[in-house]
């Protein structure tokens, strides 16, 4: 399939607090000027291979409005009876964290100022374990796809380091954060319609659209570390912030290629 999609991001923006809450973080268009525009823009690809009519291969790449790969996804299932069966997949994708100086900002006012501002934005990567039930029923010009998907969702450890100097002094400090996988489960349900539109001798080409789902709730434990003026002066911290609802929303639409 070759196809283009449109991906909706919301989650639960909490009060700031003393301590730095990534998920807080994670781009979505919450600028009203923007209300009700997709986050993404997606070019996606994908293969469905069937193996002796029960084994089942398939794998996706969503390109984003960037025109890079930032998502990948693959399965490996078996049909248990009529295209109903299981499959387990790994998915691996960026989430864009943005606006850290927002935070630093209304904690410590104009008295300090970040000494690298583009310290602020950073890509990160989700990763995600699935169980996913289909079906997959291919009778017929018009024909549906279900599927539900299940799993576990992590985003991977980055280091972050952040240094502040005070205005109108030598005073310096610096802010290292090492943030920590924190699991959490989620589900992912899909449905899409296809339409066969031509038939050829050993092929079909048709038309799909879908829409997909996600849930989870979400958190990005890390220790902290301060330290000013040197790094023997130091203080460390575990901090584990709450857990915020995350949501996404795919609708797509695309050309297959069916053999």
């Amino acid at each position: 399939m070759l196809g283009f999609g449109l991906r909706y991001t919301a989650r639960d923006s909490l009060p700031p607090s003393d301590d730095m809450d990534f998920v807080n973080h994670i781009f979505e268009s919450d600028d009203d000027a923007y209300q009700g525009f997709p986050e993404y823009e997606l070019i996606i690809f994908a293969v469905q291979l069937w193996l002796k009519d029960r084994w089942l291969l398939e794998t996706n790449v969503n390109i984003y409005d960037d025109l890079i790969p930032q998502q990948f996804t693959i399965y490996g299932g078996y049909a248990l009876w009529y295209r109903f069966g299981i499959k387990a997949g790994y998915n691996i994708e960026n989430q864009y964290l943005t606006s850290y100086d927002q935070y630093f900002r209304d904690r410590y006012g104009e008295s300090f100022f970040l000494v690298d501002p583009n310290a602020a934005y950073r890509n990160v990567q989700e990763n995600s374990w699935m169980v996913v039930l289909f079906w997959y029923p291919n009778a017929g010009p018009f024909h549906a796809e279900f599927s539900l998907n299940g799993g576990v969702t992590y985003i991977g450890s980055f280091d972050y380091e952040v240094a502040f100097k005070q205005r109108n002094s030598n005073f310096t400090f610096l802010e290292k954060y090492q943030v920590k996988p924190s699991p959490s489960f989620f589900i992912h349900p899909l449905f899409s319609l296809n339409l066969d539109l031509f038939h050829f001798k050993k092929a079909v080409l048709g038309f799909r659209g879908s829409a997909a789902y996600y849930f989870t709730n979400r958190q990005m434990k890390y220790t902290k570390t301060t330290s000013a003026w040197t790094v023997t002066n130091s203080l460390t911290e575990d901090v584990v912030p709450v857990k915020h609802r995350f949501i996404k929303k795919d609708f797509s639409f695309g050309l297959y290629l069916q053999y």
